[in-house]
């Protein structure tokens, strides 16, 4: 018989590779030294905070830089009443106090539309024509501002509200028909507005010292002149613009809807009480 097959002897298992030591974490640089008036913050494990950097905070400047702030005058026209205009857009009025400069834009028809609501809470046509001028020189300070309403039997022209410093000494001054600056508005139907009224020689604007640049808005009613509202000289001494000749026919339109139920006051008595201090 044939020895039996011997079986292949079996190598001993395989040693299983060393395994490497856990990867050291890279040694993290310590902190920043702070001065000694800043002592550390100390967190969990003891490990010190870094404090943090200063952070600086940029207060705007309050006024423009010195050469700005004198371009910004310079591009402003001196006004021959020695109204000054400020870089910042203040003006100066007769009476030496600095008001807002003008409005424009969205926010000048916005502040008429919601303004004039107040009007019909007014008792008369006086009352609504000392709102009206006073509205008027709050969007557009100028130096004078006036209401005029049509006496039909004389046909002329009669001053009964005005605004601004000395201009009581022009109520119940009346104009003839033929003013050519007023019957011209009444025949447009709207603001009609005079950039430059230099020339303009009307007995009012001499009263005023004279005129530069004016606005006038017929107040009218189903094709009727009731009168007429005026603004006279910018205290920026920059001209009056079209855009702010439709703010005015504004006001002169609400204002006609308004005297349309109350009508207009001509008498002379009443127009100066009106006018006198209560």
């Amino acid at each position: 018989m044939p020895p039996p097959a011997q079986h292949a002897s079996v190598p001993p298992p395989a040693q299983h590779a060393s395994v490497p030591p856990p990867a050291q974490h890279a040694s993290v640089p310590p902190p920043a030294m702070l001065t000694p008036s800043q002592p550390p913050s100390v967190g969990a494990g003891g490990i010190p905070i870094p404090a943090m950097a200063p952070v600086a905070v940029f207060q705007p400047a309050s006024v423009p830089p010195p050469g700005q702030a004198a371009q910004a005058h310079a591009r402003r026209p001196s006004s021959p009443e020695g109204l000054a205009a400020r870089a910042d857009g203040m003006v100066r009025t007769p009476s030496g106090r600095f008001v807002r400069g003008r409005t424009t834009g969205d926010e000048l028809i916005t502040a008429l539309f919601e303004s004039m609501h107040d009007l019909h809470f007014l008792r008369d046509a006086l009352d609504g024509g000392q709102f009206c001028l006073a509205l008027a020189t709050e969007v557009l300070p100028a130096r004078a501002a006036i209401i005029h309403f049509f006496d039909v039997e004389k046909r002329e022209w009669v001053i009964a509200c005005t605004r601004g410093k000395d201009t009581t000494r022009l109520l119940t001054m009346r104009t003839p028909e033929s003013d050519e600056l007023l019957r011209n508005a009444a025949r447009k139907r709207r603001a009609i507005v005079t950039p430059d009224a230099a020339s303009a020689a009307a007995q009012r604007y001499q009263t005023l010292g004279g005129s530069r640049s004016m606005i006038i808005a017929p107040i009218m009613q189903a094709g009727r002149a009731l009168g007429a509202l005026e603004i006279i000289n910018p205290l920026d001494g920059m001209p009056f613009t079209e855009d702010e000749g439709n703010a005015m026919t504004y006001i002169a339109e609400q204002y006609a809807e308004y005297l349309g139920s109350r009508g207009i006051v001509l008498d002379r008595d009443r127009i100066q009480n009106a006018a006198t201090p209560r």
